[in-house]
This record gives structure tokens, sequence and C-alpha cells, in this order.
């Protein structure tokens, strides 16, 4: 979060970077040979990293480059988990699979909630600063969900029938959420989806 330290996931595990050194400052291990996605807690202290095999997702300390507590897992035929978000407070964790669901984690107690309704294998997770909104994006939808009822709100962003999402972003506003297609971006009022 400070702009000093980069973790690249990928082969062998995940890879922290001094940005300003330009040297390698560590290194952590990944239990299935690759991480396939990576993100830093809101204050920087932990990083979490999602697994290719297994399904699983590791909370590390930064500073120690342990782990922190029990990795969480569960999803379907052990999917690979390929996005993670925090929330502002880093109470809350989301990661998406290719089983096509996304888990929010309460990162303190480790129960989760599942949300099972992307047509493809989720690419994008967002969280709302609160942790009360969960954005999940496959290349053929982008879904809001209310975390605490675990329910879609509104309908499908921005639905065209072609599986061109090529990601999304929300802005600090909490509100305009970006959905990047084949040649072009679309702009959305996150408030406004959730209503319609």
């Amino acid at each position: 979060p400070d702009g000093s330290l980069l973790a690249v996931a990928g082969d062998g595990g995940t890879a922290l970077w001094d940005v300003g050194g330009k040297r390698l400052a560590g290194e952590l291990s990944s239990t299935s040979g690759v991480h396939t996605a990576v993100a830093f807690g809101p204050d920087g202290t932990r990083l979490a990293t999602g697994e290719v095999n297994g399904g699983t997702v590791t909370i590390w300390d930064v500073e120690t480059r342990q782990p922190v507590g029990e990795q969480f897992s569960g999803h379907l035929g052990n999917g690979p988990v390929s996005a993670l978000a925090y929330d502002a407070s880093g109470t809350w964790l989301a990661d998406g699979s290719a089983d096509k669901s996304s888990f929010v984690y309460n990162t303190r107690t480790g129960e989760h909630s599942e949300f099972r309704q992307n047509e493809e294998a989720v690419q994008t997770v967002i969280l709302s600063a609160d942790g009360r909104r969960l954005i999940t994006a496959s290349a053929q939808d982008v879904l809001i969900w209310d975390v605490p009822s675990v329910q879609q709100v509104g309908r499908p962003v921005g639905p065209d029938g072609s599986a061109d999402v090529k990601g999304v972003a929300l802005a600090r506003d909490g509100d305009t959420l970006a959905v990047i297609r084949d040649h072009r971006i679309q702009f959305w009022s996150l408030k406004a989806a959730s209503r319609s």
C-alpha cells in the first residue's frame, strides 16, 4: 500500500520486490507450486495469496514471511483461485475461482459466505470499502452482491451477450464502476445498478 513493496504471483509462489532498491526482498512458497492471485491487506502488514490447485487462500505476515492461521479453502473441484481483494478494514477478503464462484472470508474467524451465480470462471473481485458490496466479473458477466445477505442485487451490469469482459474497477467514490470490454469502456453507477 505504501508503494515500497511489489508482490508478483507465479511459478513457485510469490516474489516480493523492494521497489526502491530494485531487488528481491523475499519469497512466499506455494504449496501447490503456483500462486495465481495476490492482494495486500489495507495496512500492508498482511498479504493474501491464491493457489492454482486446491482452491486455497493463504494469509501471510509480510514482515516475517510466514503464514498467519489456517488456509481458507472450499472451492468446488479445488478450482484455482484467480482473484483476491480486501475491504478497507482488512476484516473481509474476497476471492474468485475457476469454479464460477466467489467466497468472502472473515479474516478473523475464517468463516465464509459463497456467491455462485457467474456464468464462467470469476476473473476479478472487488469489495466495497465497507465490505458490504461484492462485485464479481467473469468474461461473460459482472454481478453485484450484498455481502451480509449473500444475495445478488440488481441485474448483471451491462450484459450484451458477448463474452468480452476484460476487467472491472471501482472508483474511490465507491459508486463509479468501469467495465472494460473489447474496444470500449462502460461506466456504471453501482448504486443505480444495485436498484435495477
